[in-house]
Order: structure tokens, then sequence, then C-alpha cells
């Protein structure tokens, strides 16, 4: 099982966040389900990490960044989670 690194979110970073040379995703340390994906091209969106029926590894996009902001984009994770809209989250520690 691989892990992945964690960062704490802010605004001030991911608004520095450079443009990969392949894409590559920043998960949040608050809500480890989140992650902001960075295209080659700059483009940054928020997305959620879970398993459908807990065999399917799926991405949930919320948004583009910096239409929602850092603080946005947790909100909405944790009302999709508290709201159970989204089954089997995925803890980014267990992606593989």
């Amino acid at each position: 099982m691989r892990k992945y690194r964690t960062y704490n979110l802010t605004e001030a970073l991911v608004r520095t966040l450079p443009s990969p040379k392949t894409r590559k995703e920043y998960w949040d340390k608050k809500i480890t389900s989140l992650g902001l994906r960075i295209s080659i091209s700059g483009y940054k969106s928020w997305v959620i990490l879970y398993r459908f029926d807990g065999v399917n590894l799926k991405r949930l996009t919320l948004g583009s960044y910096p239409r929602i902001k850092v603080k946005q984009a947790r909100l909405m994770a944790q009302s999709l989670i508290s709201r159970c809209l989204v089954r089997n989250w995925m803890n980014v520690e267990e992606y593989n």
C-alpha cells in the first residue's frame, strides 16, 4: 500500500503552487479525502477520493480554484461526508 504526503492546504500555498510537468495531486491534512489536482496547464481543481461499492476508486470534482477557495472546498467536502452522499470515503494513506 502506497502512502501519499498530505499538506496543510492554505490560500497562500494553493495560490503559489506551480504548474507541474505531469498532473499532480495535493491531499489535505484536515480532510484526507479532499485533494487539489493541478494539470500541466496550471488548472487547479478540487477533488474528493472515494471507493464505489468498496472496490472501484472514484474521484468527485467539486470545482475549480480560485472560484472555490480552500475554506469553501473543505466545507463542501465535509457537507458531502456528513450527508452521506458519497460512501466509503478513502483515506489518502490507503490510496493505491
